[in-house]
């Protein structure tokens, strides 16, 4: 298995210039979510400065974390608002451009008063390029857009390149969680993961893959898919060695 290296890494995302292909905002605000993203966002929003300055994210919290998290894509916030809640100890950044989605967490951070989130609401190249190397312990992709249409492949997030770059963000040992309703996309992170000698995935039975991890919790889009009659999977993978 030859290892997959890359001059330079945070190229090939397959991101258009918000970060995410799509909408950035859909239904219309109420009055009072209007009002926490004009009051309450600035405070946990990241900021990038103009400089290239490698940016350790424990010090994006007002204290020091055990460790730091990452989720790409967190639709309405349900499971970073859990992990939020479970993990008092860790800093989580979310990653999301949709508005939407983006206040419905602020909601969630200001009735709970969550101390431990942060929130990047660009493309997310750019907060991956200057983030410090081996500064994440746990990356999630919870249900991203499958894009199942031929044509429209190149626009998934997770492709060889993106697990390059999650070799060089993350602490050896870290995990990465993916879930999918798609199969199609799934097959494709197996075989992504079969290639590498950088990412390790030992299921001990099928259970491993057909049921939620532990310490998680069920996501709306999670929930329309079983709805829908689809089966969900969910891949583990850990970072054994840096490329």
């Amino acid at each position: 298995m030859g290892k997959h290296r890359s001059r330079r890494p945070f190229e090939g995302l397959g991101l258009n210039s918000s970060g995410f292909y799509g909408r950035r905002k859909g239904y219309k605000l109420s009055a009072r979510k209007e009002t926490l993203l004009r009051e309450v966002f600035p405070k946990i929003r990241i900021d990038l400065d103009s400089t290239n300055i490698p940016l350790d994210p424990q010090l994006l919290f007002n204290f020091r974390p055990k460790e730091v998290w990452l989720e790409i894509g967190f639709g309405g916030g349900e499971h970073i608002a859990y992990q939020s809640q479970a993990n008092p100890d860790i800093g989580i950044i979310g990653v999301e451009p949709f508005l939407n989605g983006l206040v419905s967490l602020v909601d969630e951070i200001e009735n709970k008063n969550l101390k431990n989130i942060r929130v990047f609401d660009k493309e997310i190249s750019i907060l991956l390029e200057r983030l410090k190397p081996n500064s994440l312990s746990k990356v999630f992709l919870l249900f991203p857009d499958p894009w199942p249409k031929k044509k429209h492949l190149k626009r998934r997030i997770l492709n060889p390149n993106f697990l390059n770059i999650l070799n060089h963000l993350m602490l050896e040992g870290g995990e990465f969680r993916f879930s999918s309703d798609d199969a199609s996309y799934t097959r494709l992170v197996v075989e992504l993961a079969s290639l590498r000698e950088d990412f390790s995935w030992c299921p001990k039975s099928c259970r491993d893959w057909q049921f939620r991890p532990e310490r998680s919790i069920e996501t709306r889009y999670e929930r329309k898919a079983i709805q829908q009659g689809r089966k969900n999977t969910y891949i583990s993978l850990r970072k054994t060695s840096t490329l």
